[in-house]
């Protein structure tokens, strides 16, 4: 945007100098002829040289207001965008990938259209994707470029490849050690730092692990949101035929009995508590969009 304002000005200033150079031109074939001119309208010299000073003056003055009114309109305050740096951060762990009913969304899949619709609607926004499992593993940096293409986009583009369950290795879901990472890996110059941890609760990390997890969240400055993802009543997760993606041949045992998922809401609700922050259900993605977009800010779109 400034190298095509930049132009506009450039061009304003050959337009005003070639009107210039045009009037300095008539001014000087009125004086090379005004003996002439002198001769047919019977006009004192000094009449003449007062009247093309005059119209010289008028001239100029005209030229001048123009560059400026043009200078002035073309230079007007630099296009700017709302945005912040957003960090997804997806449980991928097994219990994500609890379905109900069988063969309907599962967990990851449901982070994945939340993530969508956050992108769809901020497209402006510096983005990163986090998955955790026991382990915490970064699948999309922040950018140093600010086109959607290395943000939002990118992450649209690989969410279905890397949102995956268990695509990073390791039992249960460390919440707290998540949570610790992801809020401290935000860019020293980000403004407005925005932490979506997309869940279903279940965690096997210490209690007091969230201690350490509350404190790096409040010393970065970042605003945590959580969503909860999953069935509260629980749901079974299915085993899915190797040759035959979309058929169903058992769902996950442990010691013969069926494993059930559930959504940890109220655990979810309690670390919200503690940490001073805002839980939303999997069908409040429409709060969880007016959320981050009262914490947006303005800023001078960058080339």
């Amino acid at each position: 945007m400034a190298s095509i304002k930049m132009g506009q000005e450039i061009t304003v200033l050959i337009i005003v100098l070639a009107l210039s150079v045009v009037g300095l031109l008539a001014l000087t074939r009125g004086l090379l002829y005004r003996k002439n001119i002198e001769k047919r309208l019977w006009v004192p010299k000094k009449n003449i040289l007062r009247s093309h000073g005059l119209r010289m003056a008028y001239f100029s003055i005209a030229c001048v207001s123009l560059a400026a009114l043009l200078i002035f309109a073309s230079s007007e305050k630099p296009d700017s965008v709302r945005t912040a740096h957003v960090t997804f951060l997806a449980d991928v762990s097994k219990s994500m990938a609890a379905e109900r009913p069988l063969g309907n969304k599962n967990g990851i899949q449901k982070s994945k259209a939340a993530i969508e619709s956050v992108c769809s609607t901020f497209p402006d926004i510096h983005t990163a994707l986090y998955a955790f499992t026991r382990i915490t593993r970064s699948h999309a940096y922040f950018s140093g470029l600010s086109s959607s293409q290395h943000n939002c986009g990118y992450i649209l583009k690989t969410t279905n490849n890397v949102l995956n369950v268990e695509s990073v290795a390791g039992d249960g879901s460390n919440i707290a050690e998540a949570l610790s990472i992801a809020a401290t890996s935000f860019p020293k110059e980000s403004e407005s730092r925005i932490l979506v941890l997309l869940t279903d609760g279940e965690y096997t990390n210490n209690d007091k692990e969230f201690i350490r997890a509350f404190a790096d969240i409040k010393s970065e400055n970042v605003l945590l949101l959580i969503m909860g993802i999953g069935e509260e009543s629980g749901a079974y997760i299915p085993i899915y035929d190797e040759f035959d993606p979309g058929k169903i041949i058992d769902v996950e045992r442990r010691d013969e009995k069926k494993v059930v998922a559930a959504l940890r809401s109220e655990t979810l609700k309690a670390i919200a508590k503690e940490s001073g922050v805002k839980y939303f259900d999997e069908d409040d993605q429409g709060k969880l969009i007016f959320e981050i977009d009262s914490n947006l800010i303005e800023k001078e779109e960058e080339l």
